[in-house]
């Protein structure tokens, strides 16, 4: 249920490899805002594939296995919208 007032965004695949790999910085802060619930994201189930596409080829098979579960906890907290191409 989104909150009254809350801010929805969509999240970069680049931020949300970043802000899962990195300590610290913008991309960091980010993904620590949507552990929280600071914000309402929204994503698209391509938009999901990308997210698990990207950290499975650029992380090694260990550190992956280290970072799936949490991405399945922010697509969890996350509301999937269908896109419509014409």
């Amino acid at each position: 249920m989104l909150g009254k007032g809350k801010l929805r965004a969509i999240i970069d695949t680049n931020v949300v490899f970043e802000g899962l790999t990195k300590q610290g910085g913008a991309s960091g802060l980010i993904v620590d805002s949507w552990q929280a619930g600071l914000f309402h994201p929204f994503i698209s189930t391509a938009l999901a594939y990308e997210y698990a596409d990207v950290l499975s080829r650029k992380l090694s098979g260990h550190r992956w296995q280290e970072i799936r579960p949490v991405l399945g906890i922010l697509l969890k907290q996350a509301s999937f919208v269908t896109i419509y191409y014409t």
